[in-house]
């Protein structure tokens, strides 16, 4: 009897420790904490989750700490940009949009174009004469009627007799003039587009660093680096970046 009720003493001694040392401020052991194994490991569930999700209680909380946003979307990013990157934003877009109208235009016109002169170049070797040219329908639009028109002017104007060779070096002039007027033609547009190639990365640029910018007085406002504070002004930049990209790159390959 008197062996067990010296055990019990001891246990309730090991118990009454702990609280008594955390009071104090001495050190709690591994024996302390193995000898208070009936406390509730639930007593403080806060404190527990956040040791899980490795984030301080007061930093999660305060608000000069404010958390990533939800929505990190090209178009998000945009609504959210201040209204500089905005402008930049949409300079973009409609260079980009000019960009691929002037393409599919031209890439038209170009098909159109070589259809023509294959029917044209077909219709053309079986005409044994000029008056026979005259009558063939596929050489009465476009530059087969324009050679048409040249030859017959040069052989009206052409004192008789006339003088083939003559006439057919005039003709062949009046051909290179008819063929430069078609090629200054079909080049409209495509300044613009060589001017998009080259100026939508620079303007890409300029929003960069104003995103940037912007980055550098969200940190000396807060006054703190967190990722939460400089990650919209860099992603902001890298999207004007990425856009000046997309409006330069296709208006270079078209133009060329």
């Amino acid at each position: 009897m008197g062996l067990l009720l010296a055990l019990l003493s001891t246990q309730l001694l090991a118990a009454d420790t702990l609280p008594q040392s955390a009071e104090n401020g001495s050190p709690v052991t591994a024996a302390t904490i193995s000898q208070s194994a009936d406390i509730d490991p639930d007593i403080n569930p806060d404190v527990d989750s956040s040791i899980k999700s490795g984030i301080e209680p007061d930093i999660a909380e305060d608000p000069a700490y404010p958390l990533l946003p939800q929505d990190l979307s090209a178009w998000q990013m945009a609504l959210d940009a201040d209204r500089v990157v905005k402008t930049v934003i949409v300079l973009l877009i409609l260079a980009s949009l000019v960009t691929w109208t002037i393409t599919i235009a031209k890439s038209i016109q170009l098909r159109q174009l070589r259809q023509q002169f294959t029917q044209q170049s077909l219709a053309g070797r079986q005409v044994g004469s000029l008056q026979e040219a005259a009558e063939q329908a596929d050489l009465q639009t476009g530059v087969g009627q324009l050679l048409l028109n040249a030859v017959q002017e040069e052989l009206a104007m052409s004192p008789q007799p006339i003088d083939k060779t003559g006439v057919q070096e005039r003709s062949l002039s009046k051909l290179a003039r008819i063929e430069a007027a078609a090629v200054r033609d079909m080049a409209v547009g495509t300044n613009a587009l060589a001017s998009i190639g080259s100026t939508s990365p620079v303007i890409g640029l300029f929003g960069t660093v104003w995103g940037i910018m912007t980055a550098f007085i969200g940190i000396a406002e807060t006054q703190t680096t967190n990722l939460a504070v400089i990650a919209p002004g860099l992603a902001e930049a890298l999207l004007a970046t990425a856009l000046g990209l997309v409006a330069a790159i296709p208006a270079v390959l078209a133009y060329n």
